[in-house]
């Protein structure tokens, strides 16, 4: 908690970035037979995060946009399957979606304040903890 309020936005970045890492690791070990382009997505996950940090909004859209790009792209030189493919990105996508698409609103409210931040890290344990009684 204190370090939500310490911690200036570069340092927050920083430490979300490494945690967007290591849970994209997470999730494409999970998706291991899947053949998921892991140093893509991973430079992926660092384009969405830093577009965000950079651009805002539009920085998020438009990293998320050319991200399904460079999958689609990659899903149609690499895999001659079609419908292999379209799995491959969507599962692709969709990874890249859970991780980093959804902690960079994380980089987003902290411009709004750290008020709002430590309000969802509330929201977030009160329901995890309400939900296991």
């Amino acid at each position: 908690m204190a370090f939500l309020l310490y911690a200036s936005s570069l340092t927050l970045f920083l430490f979300l970035l490494v945690a967007n890492w290591l849970a994209l690791w997470e999730l494409l070990r999970l998706f291991r037979d899947r053949h998921l382009p892991v140093l893509l997505l991973l430079i992926e996950g660092l384009l969405v995060m830093a577009g965000t940090y950079l651009y805002q909004e539009s920085g998020l859209v438009l990293a998320l946009s050319l991200s399904l790009f460079l999958s689609f792209l990659w899903g149609l030189v690499r895999i001659r399957d079609v419908e292999d493919a379209l799995l491959s990105v969507t599962f692709s996508f969709l990874s890249l979606f859970y991780t980093s698409g959804l902690l960079s609103y994380v980089v987003l409210l902290d411009r709004l304040g750290r008020e709002y931040l430590i309000f969802l890290l509330l929201l977030v344990w009160s329901i995890d903890t309400l939900a296991y009684y």
